[in-house]
């Protein structure tokens, strides 16, 4: 199959103006995908594989979406954090299908966590067994729950229940307080008591599994 994908050369880009870009392929069939984010792209892409007619629109001056960046003072800046982890099977194989595994890198991660005036390293057990800001059996009960959610394949049950309220019994007030609160609070704003489980499960499952 063949396939073109571009907008009319010799046409200025016009900022808040919908943009189409068309994947011309010999079907019948006529799709329009709007929104010329990761999602609609790999959406507009797999249907012109299938045959369809694509039509993509797209308001802003740029593809991407959240995926793409900004100029800066000269700078490209990130519109929000770009990374992937090994476990993120299906990125990888559209990576290595379009050809650009040899542009993909792979970085070595760092953790610590901030607390009373200080940058505390939460890298290994080692590093937890030093987190003076909980005490003992605190930091061994939340060792605990953390190899447990490492290991825990299904997240299901967790899925109704908030992260709170299950860290809150699982690792007791003390680390809910000093750990978990901060980041969901952080990442969530008002609406950290009521984010899932399960989406607190995926991202300790996820990291966990994605070290070498």
């Amino acid at each position: 199959m063949k396939s073109r994908c571009g907008r009319p050369p010799n046409r200025p880009e016009q900022p808040g103006v919908v943009r189409k870009i068309i994947v011309a392929v010999e079907n019948t069939r006529t799709v329009a995908v709007i929104g010329g984010g990761y999602t609609g792209l790999v959406a507009a892409y797999r249907l012109a594989q299938n045959g369809a007619r694509v039509t993509l629109f797209e308001r802003g001056a740029a593809l991407g979406g959240l995926a793409g960046d900004f100029k800066l003072q000269g700078a490209h800046i990130e519109k929000t954090y770009h990374h992937i982890f090994r476990t993120d099977v299906h990125i990888l194989n559209l990576v290595d299908e379009l050809g650009l595994a040899d542009k993909l890198m792979w970085c070595d991660s760092s953790l610590g966590i901030f607390c009373d005036g200080k940058t505390y390293p939460f890298m290994s057990p080692l590093d937890l067994l030093r987190f003076k800001p909980c005490h003992l059996f605190n930091r061994l009960r939340l060792g605990m729950v953390a190899f447990y959610l490492q290991k825990r394949k299904n997240w299901s049950g967790l899925a109704s229940q908030s992260a709170c309220n299950w860290m809150r019994r699982a690792c007791g007030v003390q680390a809910m307080r000093v750990i978990w609160e901060p980041l969901l609070r952080g990442k969530f704003d008002r609406y950290y008591d009521s984010v899932s489980m399960a989406w607190l499960w995926a991202r300790i499952h996820v990291r966990a599994n994605s070290r070498d």
